[in-house]
């Protein structure tokens, strides 16, 4: 292996990296790909902010921030953050 490559390789496991969830704990509901956004709304509440057709949901310094994503109304995918991003 060429030692450029072995630091980039390096590089890129050490950085923090988002992670793709197929759900999310909103108190004893959860929520996953395929729930509309009313459900999601029903379950979490109002997210943090809207942006289209993400919904972002940050629930404070000990919590991961969380990205929601949906087409046509339902739930795609579920990103999520740590802080150190």
């Amino acid at each position: 292996m060429r030692p450029g490559l072995k630091t980039s390789l390096l590089v890129s496991m050490l950085l923090p990296s988002p992670l793709l969830a197929d759900t999310m704990a909103c108190g004893q509901a959860l929520v996953e790909t395929g729930d509309t956004e009313y459900q999601v709304e029903q379950k979490c509440g109002k997210p943090t902010a809207k942006e289209m057709n993400r919904w972002i949901y940050d629930r404070g310094s000990d919590e991961f921030i969380y990205e929601l994503n949906f087409e046509a109304g339902q739930l795609t995918h579920i990103v999520s953050r740590s802080r150190d991003e």
